[in-house]
């Protein structure tokens, strides 16, 4: 089951994050956590392989907050939407949300309060997958993907535009790690459909870079990328809309679960 939380906050007082706002939404999911059962916390922490867990930048409104510094105002309502995909984390932190809403929170010495928690619950297998023939992907805040190298080295390897192919596979292997077994894809024949039938045909994207602890930057790109999808017929095209859904809650890139890759999906219908 994949659980969805958007929690509304408000700040006691004016307060300036020096880094991505993102960063600061995990240190809040991990302190709520933490609050309840410090190891789990520790854990998911420490946790080498794909999270199970992904955050937004901090959100006022509509408009997504991802600058290297962000001022926030006091007696004003930001939001932050987790997203969990492993049922004892989700349970962990419900209860710990439903112990301390309305609490004053402090993390990273800025004090803060939840003031309300929307939740919904959807499965994998129920994901809107409706195909379309023109989809656009909205990349919110800085977005990256790891490209494997055939020879081991120290630095990896970053790739800065996003090939159709390169975000499904992606998304592929996050959701491969949490699905339930009967709806675990097999990458080889979705990535080869993706890569015959669908293709970028318009792009507006440009340079972005996010600061994150001890000044380091990460570099990555924000914009739009039109795609046109052909063989609609294909039950593959509707696995590749509920991939790219799928996504669209989970972030997509490197660094996803603490906000980078934030996307939203436009189809002709939308």
């Amino acid at each position: 089951m994949i659980h969805v939380l958007e929690l509304e906050l408000r700040f006691f007082t004016s307060s300036v994050i020096e880094y991505f706002t993102g960063l600061f939404t995990l240190k809040l999911l991990l302190k709520l956590i933490a609050l309840r059962d410090h190891d789990l916390a520790r854990k998911l922490h420490n946790m080498k392989r794909v999270k199970p867990y992904s955050c937004t930048a901090l959100m006022l409104g509509n408009k997504v907050l991802s600058n290297r510094v962000t001022k926030l105002l006091p007696n004003i309502t930001y939001r932050v939407r987790y997203v969990l995909v492993l049922d004892e984390v989700f349970r962990t932190l419900i209860t710990s949300i439903s112990t301390h809403i309305g609490e004053k929170l402090t993390v990273e010495n800025v004090d803060l309060t939840i003031t309300n928690v929307r939740y919904t619950a959807i499965s994998h297998i129920d994901l809107p997958s409706r195909p379309s023939p023109k989809i656009t992907i909205e990349f919110l805040t800085p977005t990256r993907f790891v490209v494997k190298r055939t020879v081991k080295k120290r630095k990896p390897k970053y790739r800065l535009f996003p090939l159709p192919e390169t975000i499904v596979h992606n998304i592929l292997h996050h959701w491969n790690e949490y699905a339930p077994p009967d709806v675990k894809l097999d990458e080889k024949p979705v990535l080869e459909w993706v890569l015959n039938n669908v293709y970028e045909t318009q792009y507006h994207l440009k340079r972005a870079t996010s600061t994150l602890t001890r000044g380091r930057l990460l570099i990555g790109f924000v914009g739009w990328c039109t795609y046109t999808v052909e063989d609609l017929e294909s039950h593959w095209s509707r696995i590749f809309m509920r991939l790219l859904r799928y996504g669209e809650l989970v972030n997509v890139g490197n660094s996803k679960s603490m906000g980078l890759g934030m996307v939203r999906i436009l189809t002709t219908e939308s």
